[in-house]
């Protein structure tokens, strides 16, 4: 009855742009637009974090990681929103491969200084 009892079934993307749309809600559309566009370029750049190899991750150079972010930002910019041209300036990266490291730092417990009791 009236349709007061059943499941809300959330929106999908297109649905709440085309409802801004006819609602002309401008500023609504643009902010929705730009949740969409920073999403999908956050899940992008997650996406690749987690399924590339460490190994391949140390081997990557400043360069390397412009080519991708400018990749993620041509893929996920629409023409209501784009991403900036990123350049080396942009990008403060180093890899260090410290795996091997921690396991060979002493532990803090072994190495006391100063009095004992």
């Amino acid at each position: 009855m009236f349709g007061l009892f059943q499941k809300k079934t959330a929106k999908t993307a297109e649905d709440r742009l085309t409802g801004l749309e006819k609602k002309k809600d401008w500023a609504e559309l643009s902010k929705a637009y730009y949740e969409l566009g920073v999403a999908a370029m956050e899940q992008a750049i997650s996406d690749f974090w987690w399924a590339t190899p460490m190994d391949e991750l140390l081997g990557m150079t400043e360069e390397d990681i412009v080519v991708r972010f400018n990749a993620w930002a041509a893929d996920c910019g629409t023409d209501h929103v784009s991403f900036c041209h990123v350049t080396g300036d942009h990008v403060h990266y180093e890899g260090a491969d410290e795996r091997g490291y921690h396991d060979e730092v002493p532990h803090a417990e072994e190495h006391h200084s100063g009095h004992h009791s």
